[in-house]
């Protein structure tokens, strides 16, 4: 039994069909090897693209975590932070027996006046014990 019948067709035309399936089988054949490995590579790139990315993330977080302790470290051996650690402390302790409405009266002007206090020279501490006296 004969699938095709190519009998009404000459030489020259069954030569023509004969070369075209070919031509075009082996066409297929290399654009899906050609698809195949741009797919593989494009994915070997992204990959080591998003690699490098994570890594140059990390050493950004490292480093900006080094440089906070380093500033830390620097603080915490500079007296002026134990004195202001005492004069914070004082102070919370003083606002603890400040009825609650003149407390949020200190809070609004402390926020106010964040920039036009410290050019003056007036600390927030005289500032809040004297509105609360």
């Amino acid at each position: 039994m004969q699938w095709f019948k190519f009998n009404w067709l000459s030489i020259k035309s069954k030569l023509i069909v004969m070369l075209l399936t070919v031509s075009s089988s082996s066409i297929l054949v290399t654009a899906y090897l050609g698809y195949q490995s741009g797919k593989s590579n494009l994915t070997d790139r992204v990959f080591n693209q998003l690699t490098s990315v994570r890594a140059s993330k990390a050493y950004q977080i490292e480093s900006y975590f080094k440089t906070i302790r380093n500033h830390i470290q620097t603080l915490s051996n500079d007296p002026s932070v134990g004195n202001a650690i005492a004069e914070f402390t004082n102070a919370y302790r003083q606002l603890e027996t400040v009825p609650f409405l003149k407390l949020m009266m200190v809070a609004n002007i402390a926020i106010s006046m964040n920039v036009i206090i410290p050019s003056f020279g007036i600390s927030l501490r005289s500032l809040a014990i004297t509105i609360c006296s």
